[in-house]
């Protein structure tokens, strides 16, 4: 793994939570959706005794705890790759790849704190990654 997809992974995994957000809540609102006819088949033996909200609230609750150790892991490699970044000697360096895996910024913002052309900003960038590389080899 080369230094940019090693420090992708915090927006990859932050990627990923978000889906399951979008997920929990639609689990969640079908559940506030649905609804039970009591006259519906009192008489059937073979009915559902659940109702029909039951699953919807169970896959909720399995998105959240999913959702709450990914946010833990994404904290934790936060943390560490932070501090790999710090180990830069180049202030350059730490302060746009900072801004650009931690912050998780856009180039334009980026471009936009430097004060500097996209082209320098991304020459900047990949000098920077290079410098990680150097410092931490291949991840």
């Amino acid at each position: 793994m080369n230094a940019k997809e090693y420090l992708s992974q915090i927006r990859d995994m932050d990627e990923v939570i978000r889906k399951d957000i979008l997920e929990k809540d639609t689990w969640l609102s079908l559940a506030t959706s649905l609804s039970v006819d009591p006259a519906g088949e009192k008489n059937n033996p073979n009915r559902n005794t659940h109702a029909p909200y039951e699953k919807c609230i169970e896959n909720a609750d399995e998105l959240e705890r999913r959702i709450t150790a990914n946010i833990d892991a994404l904290a934790d490699l936060k943390i560490k790759i932070a501090e790999e970044i710090q180990q830069l000697e180049e202030h350059d360096d730490v302060i746009i790849l900072m801004m650009r895996y931690i912050a998780m910024m856009k180039w334009e913002e980026i471009e936009d704190k430097f004060i500097q052309s996209e082209a320098t900003v991304m020459r900047k960038h990949n000098a920077a990654l290079q410098h990680f590389e150097e410092k931490h080899g291949k991840i």
